[in-house]
Order: structure tokens, then sequence, then C-alpha cells
């Protein structure tokens, strides 16, 4: 199981911002399943948050009351004939924290007391929803978060509010939960934050003068010359989208990152393997390329364990394209776990010229 600090600091390059594992470094090692991680990371922001109040806006506010306050709106106010009642239709301007970026925190928590977590995560974050007392609930869905726009003033808001996208994402895959559902959006939220992670370390850490760092989109190559006759031709094959693409003047390293829980498979020896199908994805994304120089693919998987067979990497020969398959530990200490991703790119630019 991924520990809550490793978590945190892949979290940190996801979202790109890296300097905020650096401001937190204090999170402690613990073990949780993903709903529990994110869940444990909500509560260690949302404490921080506390501390310094929550963000408010001024919101228009349009009441009827018999207290005049702000602007009085005569014609609502005759129209419904409030007036009677001796109340007015006033419009002002409330200085508020019933705003979205609270009520997404509040849905978020709320929603996560109703799931499948620990004990004491589920009642500390019941415990932090008494500061959210007065925030109204709201629909998350994808286009709620398209709604926020980040300034000075809330920027903090920002690693908290993409851990709630997160959750909030994965949960309106399916209204009942169990192991099965766990494992799989486990997968599929993680393997995400996989990808991003190992694009944006790259391009925060390696020399950009150097190294140009991506996530390409590659073609199809056509060859015009070819055709079959009573057939049409297909042009809209569309593109495909890969991880992260390393260049240099003469080299272009594709690295295909993927998450699992069991990462590998058994072969007929009973042995964990990399899957072929993961090969053969990667070695089309080099086919594709169209890169002049020199092409290397790199097939990282995910790890938890020290030793693994795979962790300093194995090399395929293949025709123009050769490959590295790979683990990544991810359980590893923070200062080893960068180490290792460094090294690897410095150990293929260094020995390209035997490859």
């Amino acid at each position: 199981m991924l520990k809550i600090r490793n978590l945190y600091y892949m979290l940190c390059y996801a979202f790109d911002m890296p300097s905020y594992f650096k401001d937190n470094i204090n999170v402690q090692n613990e073990d949780y399943n993903i709903y529990d991680l994110l869940g444990k990371l909500l509560i260690i922001e949302i404490d921080k948050l506390l501390k310094n109040g929550t963000y408010r806006e001024y919101v228009e506010v349009d009441e009827v009351t018999r207290n005049v306050k702000g602007n009085i709106n005569i014609n609502n106010s005759i129209s419904s004939l409030s007036i009677i009642n001796k109340k007015l239709h006033c419009n002002y301007d409330l200085y508020t924290d019933n705003i979205l970026v609270n009520q997404i925190i509040k849905t978020t928590l709320t929603t996560l007391t109703y799931k499948k977590i620990d004990n004491k995560i589920k009642k500390a974050i019941r415990l932090r929803l008494l500061y959210f007392s007065q925030i109204e609930l709201i629909n998350c869905n994808d286009d709620i978060f398209k709604q926020i726009s980040f300034n000075s003033l809330n920027y903090n808001y920002k690693f908290i509010l993409n851990i709630c996208r997160i959750i909030n994402h994965s949960l309106l895959v399916s209204d009942t939960i169990d192991d099965t559902f766990y494992s799989i959006v486990e997968e599929k939220i993680m393997n995400r934050i996989f990808e991003k992670f190992i694009l944006n370390f790259y391009k925060q850490n390696l020399n950009k003068k150097e190294y140009k760092i991506n996530a390409n989109k590659i073609n199809y190559n056509y060859d015009d010359e070819i055709e079959i006759a009573d057939f049409k031709l297909e042009e809209e094959l569309g593109t495909r989208q890969t991880d992260v693409v390393i260049r240099t003047n003469n080299l272009e390293i594709t690295i295909d990152a993927k998450y699992y829980r069991n990462m590998k498979i058994k072969n007929r020896f009973n042995e964990l393997t990399y899957r072929q199908s993961h090969l053969n994805q990667i070695r089309c994304y080099m086919y594709d390329s169209n890169f002049k120089g020199r092409k290397i693919g790199v097939l990282i998987y995910s790890s938890f364990i020290e030793d693994d067979k795979y962790d300093d990497g194995v090399f395929a020969p293949l025709l123009d394209n050769p490959i590295i398959i790979k683990t990544l530990n991810l359980n590893a200490e923070i200062a080893d776990l960068r180490e290792n991703m460094l090294s690897l790119i410095d150990k293929i630019t260094k020995n390209q010229v035997n490859i």
C-alpha cells in the first residue's frame, strides 16, 4: 500500500505544485487505501486552512426584509405586494464564506462520511464539518470545478480542490461501492496521478536547456502510395496521447507509465513479468514518431517493495526501437525515489551511443 507521505509527494508534482511538498514536509508515513489517503490529506490541508480562516467574497443578495439594507428594489417590492406586509425587496452585498470553493469542500467531506473509509478518519472529517455549518451543499460535478478561478487570496485552496476533484470524479462512477469498485477506481485515479507525477517531475528537475519534456500527441504514419481496390480511404484515425516524451538534440525518450496494484502478470514459469500489450503500445508510439534521431522507449511500472526484479531496469534490444522495462518503488524514501528517477534519464543519455 502506498504511504501517505509518498502520495503527498506525487500529488504535489501531479498538480504542478512541487514547492508545496517542501513547505509541508512533516506529513507522516501511514498506510491507507486510496479514499482513506485522500480523506487524510483533506484533513491535513483543511486544518492548515482553518488556522488562517476560510476564504470569503462579496455576494449579491436579493432579500425581502423589514429592515432596509443596501438598495431598495421598488419595482419588485410593488409587484410582489410585499409593501402591504411592511416588507421591501432589498439588494445588498454580503461578505460571506458561503461561496463555491467552501461549498465544494463541505460537499466532498459530507460525501466521504457516507463512504467506506476508516472510522477514525470519518470521525475526524465530521469534526471538521462543524466549521462549515453555515456553508451550503451543492452538486459537485465536473462542470462545477471549471467555474473556479484562483487569485492571490484563494491560491491556498488549489491543492485542496484538486483532491476534492479527484474524490468527486471517482465517486460519480458508481452509487454502490464494493471492494471490486475500489480496486478499479483506485487504479484509474492513481494511473492518471502516476502519469502526471512523472511528467511534471521531469519538467521541474531536468535541465530545460538540455531537455524538452512534453506529453506529445502522435499521429499515425500514412503511406499515400498504398491503394486497395474497392475500399475507401480512412483519413481520420485520430491521435494517441503519450505520457512523457523527453528530447535532446539527437535522442527521444518515450515513457509510458503504468500504475497497478498488481503491476505485472505471471508467465508460464510462475514469475512476475511485464505485459506484452504494453510493450506493443510503446513500440507503436516510437514507430509513428517523426523524430529523426535515436529513439528509446521506457515502460515504467509502479512498485511498492524493495528489491523488485525490474528495479534497475531490463533492456529489450528491439530492432530500431529498443525499450527499457523498469519498476519504480513509490514507497521508497523521497530522496531515493528522486534519485532513482533522475538516474534513469542520466543512464540512458550517457549510454545511448551503445544502443
